[in-house]
């Protein structure tokens, strides 16, 4: 195990996962069209939730598999399964779209790019899982490093080149397929090890068979994982969505454009509470409970100073420095971007709520708090974004996380209620 290795290279793995679309956009935008950005941004919302069909919400079950349940063949096949149902849907939402979205052969082209692109990534989580479970985050991390820094230098170089979204993507697919199965070889020693590991200790299954039962297993107790992560997606890009049944390319690519700091305040907020994961969850599992709170209400008030400096800075340079970002006026859309980034506050908000649930072992209540939010998203955001446009998709999007999070804080003070009353006592 190498924790600063582990550390540092998740961490650029994590930057580069929330910047793909970002840079992206940066050169469709200078050496293509405007057109082409706005399919990308559908493409990216799109591919995002199918992906998260393709993951399973595996991962994290895999990495915990401490006394592995289920060997390396159960995962495997699982795998197999969920990125042949992703590809499935994929070309099936392609075909509903060409006939009743209207999508022309290159927005076709360049989501199902898009969609292939997070298919591999799909197959190559499998992998990357492997490495953290056995103490070598690092290697897993350097794979997706490698394969998105392959991805993004082909695109932009080949779209600077020809000024073709479509031929700059297959391409980059194409070199995305390529550098994983050149990982696989390159690391092939440490799955070998990892995947040795799972067997030696797993007395029910053998690597070389495949136990039917045992996959059904895991991909029953993956499913709220799963479902919880798509729903997410879900919420987070209905807004994207609605935009494409009422709004022109354009207007999707601007949307795209203000929308992209949205991730921002989670990111920012991310840093500095993960590394206190760990002593939170001590804090409550030893009983103490007013420095457990006093934690919480610490991290909820870094989250309003977070989002009060987000929000004043983008008052002032927001709209100019996008514009300039992404070679396109966005004057008009300023109020947009500044509910979307105080969305973006709640989100974070939110995230850091899911991990308080996971340390009083409320976690359940994560995919309880999206059904509802998700059918709200489903019965309103159309209707909203008809009516008011962008700034309708804003507020929707505004509206839904404060919901999230509200639901979410109810949970947290049930839940801890008598515990606050004893700290106060």
């Amino acid at each position: 195990m190498n924790p600063r290795k582990d550390y540092l290279f998740n961490t650029i793995a994590g930057l580069i996962n929330a910047s793909e679309a970002v840079v992206m956009m940066l050169f469709v935008t200078r050496f293509s069209n405007i057109t082409a950005a706005g399919y990308l941004t559908i493409a990216f919302a799109v591919g995002n939730l199918l992906m998260s069909i393709g993951k399973f919400g595996i991962y994290n079950y895999l990495v915990s598999d401490s006394n592995n349940e289920y060997s390396y063949m159960d995962y495997f096949i699982a795998r197999i399964i969920t990125v042949v149902v992703m590809l499935a849907v994929s070309f099936l939402y392609v075909l509903y779209a060409q006939h009743f979205l209207s999508y022309t052969t290159e927005k076709t082209i360049i989501v199902l790019s898009i969609v292939l692109i997070y298919a591999a990534e799909a197959v190559e989580d499998l992998y990357v899982s492997l490495c953290q479970k056995n103490g070598w985050l690092y290697k897993g991390s350097l794979m997706f490093i490698s394969r998105w820094a392959c991805i993004l230098v082909v695109f932009g170089v080949t779209d600077c080149i020809i000024h073709d979204v479509c031929y700059s993507l297959v391409l980059a697919l194409i070199i995305s397929v390529l550098v994983f199965i050149i990982n696989l070889f390159l690391y092939r020693d440490y799955y070998h090890a990892a995947i040795y590991g799972m067997e030696v200790r797993n007395v029910n299954t053998s690597s070389a068979s495949i136990d039917v039962h045992k996959v059904c297993s895991l991909l029953v107790t993956a499913f709220p994982l799963f479902f919880s992560s798509f729903l997410s997606f879900y919420i987070s890009n209905a807004s994207k969505y609605s935009l494409e049944h009422y709004a022109s390319a354009e207007i999707q690519a601007c949307f795209g454009f203000v929308s992209m700091p949205v991730f921002a305040i989670g990111l920012l907020n991310s840093f500095i509470y993960h590394p206190q994961i760990v002593h939170l969850t001590t804090d409550y599992r030893e009983g103490r409970v007013c420095l457990f709170l006093k934690k919480i209400k610490k991290q909820y008030f870094i989250i309003v100073i977070i989002t009060g400096i987000c929000l004043l800075g983008a008052y002032f340079w927001g709209i100019p420095f996008l514009s300039w970002l992404y070679h396109t006026d966005l004057s008009d859309y300023r109020s947009e971007m500044l509910i979307l980034l105080l969305a973006g506050g709640f989100l974070g908000l939110g995230g850091y709520q899911s991990v308080i649930l996971t340390i009083i072992r409320k976690q359940q209540y994560i995919l309880y708090g999206y059904i509802p939010v998700a059918f709200i998203a489903l019965i309103s955001t159309r209707h909203i974004v008809f009516r008011f446009g962008t700034i309708g998709a804003a507020i929707s999007y505004l509206f839904l996380m404060i919901i999230l999070s509200l639901l979410y804080e109810i949970v947290i003070r049930v839940h801890i209620s008598d515990k606050r009353y004893a700290c106060t006592a």
